[in-house]
């Protein structure tokens, strides 16, 4: 979190969801090179330790697996499809929940039996998030794993900060690789591992 603030800008005044005109927040990817390494868990990690820090925080959840962390705290909930909400981004408020006690941490998750996520305008998916990103000081955004999906590639060109995350003894390094490459040839900036 320290590292990312300090790249992206986070904590820069705007956490309290004041549009100040010009200042934008970050939006911060979070993926893997395959399934079961730790994405779901690191994004709400990092978006709860932000939250609890002052900011004003979007977790958007963009894995269609039904079993993360994410879709299980919002196993009773429905909410927007993100691309709908991308249409519209003033509905943020109607579409997104917050967890009992974490009032400056609002999630959009995937609504039940949602479909991959394809990006086809990236022009107008810029847009509408600069829009989500003057409501917010940090997006964190938990993408599919990179090798079986576009979704953090397409979106990694977009965002301030894309994560990677490997898990020990897990993940093979020749994957990790290939992840970090095609993140890479895609102009998505500011990969970490």
């Amino acid at each position: 979190y320290t590292t990312l603030r300090a790249k992206t800008g986070i904590g820069t005044g705007i956490g309290a969801g004041i549009d100040t005109g010009n200042e934008i927040g970050a939006m911060v990817l979070v993926t893997s090179p395959g399934s079961r390494e730790g994405r779901s868990t690191i994004s709400f990690a990092l978006a709860a330790h932000a939250a609890a820090g002052g900011e004003n925080v979007l977790l958007v959840d963009l894995d269609p697996s039904q079993t993360d962390l994410i879709s299980t705290l919002s196993r009773k909930r429905t909410a927007s499809n993100f691309h709908d909400l991308l249409a519209n981004p003033l509905r943020i408020d109607a579409a997104a929940w917050h967890l009992p006690g974490h009032p400056s941490l609002s999630i959009i998750a995937p609504a039940p039996g949602a479909m991959p996520m394809r990006f086809g305008n990236m022009a107008g998916v810029a847009t509408a998030l600069s829009v989500l990103r003057r409501k917010y000081s940090l997006i964190v955004v938990d993408c599919p794993p990179v090798l079986s999906d576009d979704v953090a590639c397409r979106l990694g060109s977009v965002a301030q900060s894309v994560l990677l995350v490997a898990r020990m003894k897990k993940t093979r390094f020749e994957d990790l690789s290939k992840a970090a490459q095609q993140l890479e040839l895609n102009n998505a900036s500011n990969v970490g591992i």
